[in-house]
């Protein structure tokens, strides 16, 4: 089993790999606590039940300690939120901000959203899928205890996430396109943050990587329905011999999605897919590991629709130590998940089947409207990105 403390220092940095959402939460509670110069936090779901109110408390001692406290977060994934919740973190001297607030209604731009997790505590940075509500608590303490996985990073790269964080900020109350970033500069990590109005570069990364695979692609994605060019891509390296599987959710809070992914279930498994659906409970997980020398970890659901609506941001590290940690911690969570087989899709009830079939249908039609020509390029070449 993958230790909760799993530290690995690479040439430029020091990650700490993090498989659950308590191991998450105690790190940066702590990291929170002893800040003494600033906290920026940028997150699609910031909410006013238990866990929000436990991260305000710790805040707000923050504030009280001198520290310059930012938070950004999507009105749309927030839209649950009471404004007077926002209204007192701001009142006790924290910078909140909404990030193209819904009330600006056609007189603002409502996509993209901001669905990209950035955290700045002091000299240390957080990248991962969780955010901040009763879903990510764990249930011993009144929550839903989502599985999530995050990375903490110290070291050079803490610089991208400061620019992504004050470039997010500034656009949040503008009209004007979200931007990307890609860092270039190190050797061993790097972070990668998009937008759907610019080339979709976490996608890009993830596509031109696979397209090199020699030996396995192994994914966890919350809400998995590959765009056809990206499933294409996975067929073509099972096709190579690469070891390609993907753990998705038993149980998703998006039916949509996961009815969708269903009704193809069967022939992905034909194609030389393996699939596993992770069984303890909902999984929102967001990582994959390709080969021994590539693993990112971040926000980029696979799946058309966040492709197109949505910032995003990853971090990849290309680290073999921390690959396999990565890897290690797949197979832990493989181990907690149920075999798809062929015969349990023919087992399931007709209805079912036609259900999650009229799902697909409607999704990969949305998909065929929005299709360009580059999107359905396999990707020729590798970015010096992508590794």
């Amino acid at each position: 089993m993958i230790a909760e403390r799993s530290v690995t220092s690479t040439e430029h940095h020091e990650l700490t790999l993090l498989p659950s959402m308590d191991a998450t939460l105690a790190h940066l509670l702590r990291d929170i606590d002893t800040a003494t110069q600033r906290i920026w936090i940028e997150t699609y779901i910031f909410r006013d039940d238990a866990m929000g109110m436990l991260i305000a408390e710790h805040l707000e001692a923050a504030v009280d300690r001198g520290v310059d406290v930012c938070l950004l977060f999507d009105d749309l994934g927030s839209q649950e939120t009471e404004q007077g919740f926002f209204a007192a973190m701001s009142a006790a001297g924290m910078q909140v901000r909404p990030y193209r607030p819904l009330r600006n209604g056609l007189n603002g731009q409502v996509f993209p959203r901001d669905h990209s997790r950035i955290l700045c505590v002091d000299d240390v940075a957080y990248a991962g899928g969780f955010a901040f509500g009763n879903e990510w608590l764990s249930v011993a303490r009144g929550g839903k205890g989502w599985h999530d996985v995050s990375c903490r990073v110290q070291g050079p790269v803490i610089e991208d996430f400061e620019r992504v964080f004050e470039r997010r900020w500034r656009e949040a109350l503008r009209d004007s396109y979200a931007a990307e970033l890609s860092s270039h500069g190190w050797s061993d990590v790097a972070l990668i943050a998009d937008s759907p109005t610019g080339e979709k570069a976490v996608f890009r990364a993830y596509r031109e990587r696979i397209a090199r695979a020699t030996q396995r692609v192994w994914i966890q994605n919350a809400y998995f329905l590959p765009p056809r060019a990206l499933l294409t891509d996975l067929i073509k390296a099972a096709e190579r011999g690469v070891d390609v599987r993907v753990i998705l959710p038993s149980d998703s809070d998006l039916k949509p999605i996961e009815r969708a992914a269903r009704s193809e279930y069967a022939r992905w498994l034909e194609s030389g897919l393996k699939l596993f659906e992770f069984s303890p409970g909902i999984c929102h997980g967001k990582y994959a590991v390709i080969d021994d020398d590539w693993a990112t970890v971040g926000t980029l659901n696979l799946n058309v629709t966040t492709i197109w609506w949505s910032n995003e941001a990853n971090l990849f590290v290309y680290d073999p130590g921390f690959v396999a940690n990565v890897a290690a911690m797949f197979e832990q969570d493989q181990a907690a998940s149920c075999s798809v087989t062929a015969e349990q899709l023919r087992a399931r009830p007709l209805g079912e089947r036609l259900h999650n079939f009229c799902y697909a249908t409607i999704l990969r039609a949305l998909e065929d409207m929005g299709t360009t020509p580059e999107a359905e390029l396999v990707p020729e070449g590798v970015s010096a990105w992508a590794r």
